[in-house]
């Protein structure tokens, strides 16, 4: 898909090609965390807290300087991986990545 203009939350906007790469960049990053998130409940026989740990030593912890406060974040990250966990969970009956 092409975009004329996309707004995006705080205050970001982008226009044209810009827009169409932003969107493109989104779509891979959404995938490869939904990857992530999927392959760290199959390791972790479902418990979402193992994951989010799993999970936030990735991503958070190894950020330095200005960063979203932790409990906000982990608010975040636990409502992914649950709503992750929910799809594996009624799309497989299970805990294993589908094909």
């Amino acid at each position: 898909m092409d975009y004329e203009v996309l707004c995006l939350g705080h205050r970001r906007a982008f226009t044209g090609q810009d827009a169409t790469n932003y969107f493109r960049k989104s779509m891979a990053h959404c995938r490869d965390f939904l990857n992530l998130v999927q392959t760290f409940l199959v390791k972790e026989n479902g418990n979402v807290q193992k994951a989010v740990a799993r999970i936030k030593a990735i991503e958070y912890d190894p950020i330095r300087g200005p960063k979203q406060i932790e409990p906000a974040y982990l608010l975040n990250l636990e409502a992914k991986v649950k709503a992750i966990k929910k799809r594996l969970d009624h799309k497989s009956g299970n805990l294993e990545i589908p094909n």
